[in-house]
């Protein structure tokens, strides 16, 4: 919102919204358009860095090669691009994606998957500010822009090397219609770096997901100490959960794991150091380690 004369100016279309009765809302993106079933696409730079529709195949520049399909069937999704967007209209990228109008239930939940490949925000020499960040908002009024003053979530996100389950409460929405956004605040950094946010399979149900991801573990010491700590962060994508196990092996055999009993907020990490120490022998080891949770809806990020 820093140009906000030049905002305004584009959004003031969002003000006049077509008259749509409350619907249930499930987006795959299969269409060829993200402004298929009523969604709304607005951006701070005219033409450039839209939400669109893209497809999986043709996304090389995540993770080396092809973005990793999401396994739930389709081969499409919806992207927002924002990579050197401040050098071509010298205005802070802004990208939002809104919902058709939906009414909220008894136990419903915002469902939706992410993936992103973003060049700033890896980089640890690299301000917050200067990384993109994805809001998720809620509106119980109109379409503007303005009117989304409800936040779900709100992430300064590393690049992931796969997709990940959001599974946000709307329980505080029962009984209302409302409009979900997604806002993409690209890095205001002009160097064409790749800074690209993916979304799929949006959906309001009253089935919350788990996701849960062994995100990191501690480095180990290379020498002659045998015995060494197993660290591994876990991060939780999904919906909260209060019991969760996590393991590892080496090399493949002798897994370890343990149950952790308390509670992990959506979005939370841990950092969880094992009872049990890595016992190596002499030469070269692979150690993996993951989690494991309850109807994990996306194990492949385990």
């Amino acid at each position: 919102m820093r140009k906000k004369l030049l905002l305004t100016t584009m959004l003031a279309a969002a003000a006049v919204w077509p008259a749509a009765s409350a619907q249930t809302l499930n987006a795959t993106f299969e269409a060829d358009s993200v402004t298929a079933d009523g969604w709304t696409e607005m951006h701070a730079v005219a033409g450039k860095g839209l939400w669109t529709q893209t497809q999986y195949a043709t996304e090389t520049q995540f993770k080396g090669g092809s973005l990793t399909a999401n396994k739930l069937g389709g081969a499409r999704c919806a992207v927002s691009k924002t990579g050197g967007l401040m050098a071509i209209g010298k205005v802070p990228p802004s990208n939002w994606l809104i919902s058709p109008p939906v009414t909220i239930g008894q136990g419903d939940a915002l469902n939706f998957m992410t993936a992103v490949a973003a060049g700033y925000n890896t980089s640890n020499v690299t301000s917050d500010t200067q990384r993109i960040r994805l809001d998720v908002l809620v509106s119980t009024t109109t379409a503007d822009t303005t009117a989304f003053t409800d936040t779900l979530m709100c992430e300064i996100p590393r690049s992931y090397t796969d997709w990940h389950w959001r599974s946000l409460d709307l329980s505080k929405y029962a009984g209302k219609t409302v409009r979900i956004a997604f806002h993409d605040h690209g890095s205001p950094i002009s160097n064409f770096v790749s800074q690209m946010l993916f979304l799929d399979n949006v959906s309001i149900a009253s089935e919350v997901k788990t996701d849960m991801s062994a995100s990191h573990m501690a480095a180990f010491t290379s020498g002659t100490v045998r015995q060494q700590p197993v660290s591994v962060r876990v991060s939780n994508y999904g919906a909260a959960v209060s019991s969760f196990k996590v393991g590892y092996d080496i090399d493949g055999a002798n897994a370890v794991t343990e149950t952790i009993s308390r509670q992990l907020a959506s979005g939370g990490t841990l950092l969880h150091t094992f009872a049990q120490p890595a016992t190596f022998e002499a030469g070269s080891h692979t150690v993996r380690a993951w989690v494991e949770a309850s109807g994990d809806a996306y194990a492949s990020n385990d």
